[in-house]
């Protein structure tokens, strides 16, 4: 006994998947052919090692929140003193116009803040001043 319904319905997806990677073998095609273009022209200007020993950038979607980095920095670069994290994260909400009363982006947006005020630490771009809830944060002293 065979469902057609269901047939019909797998056949539909799988010619959908099918446009799909042959979508992302043509956008394929162009990266590669571009990449074979700028390597001409790197061996053209005097560039004297091998292109395909250059490293791929690998960049993740959205750049995951490192604009975040850059407004924070700014946001510390024109405080009065440190800030706390608290602080940090509705003005970052303020600059992206994201609505502050919405708990879930509020969430959201103070978790991007923790990872890139850490990322900053560890690069010595910012510093930490106190402990758990009561620190704040300010550019590093230079």
């Amino acid at each position: 006994m065979t469902d057609t319904h269901l047939i019909s319905g797998l056949v539909t997806k799988r010619a959908e998947l099918g446009g799909e990677i042959a979508k992302l073998r043509r956008q394929l095609q162009a990266l590669l052919n571009d990449l074979d273009a700028i390597d001409r022209v790197l061996l053209m200007v005097g560039y004297d090692k091998s292109p395909n020993a250059i490293k791929p950038i690998e960049r993740r979607p959205g750049g995951h929140r490192d604009p975040f980095t850059h407004v924070l920095i700014d946001l510390l670069r024109e405080a009065d003193g440190p800030m706390s994290s608290s602080a940090l994260v509705q003005l970052v909400m303020r600059a992206e116009n994201q609505d502050e009363g919405d708990h879930g982006a509020y969430l959201n947006a103070n978790n991007d803040v923790r990872i890139a005020l850490r990322r900053l630490r560890s690069k010595g771009i910012v510093e930490r001043l106190g402990d758990g809830l009561e620190c704040t944060w300010r550019l590093a002293q230079q």
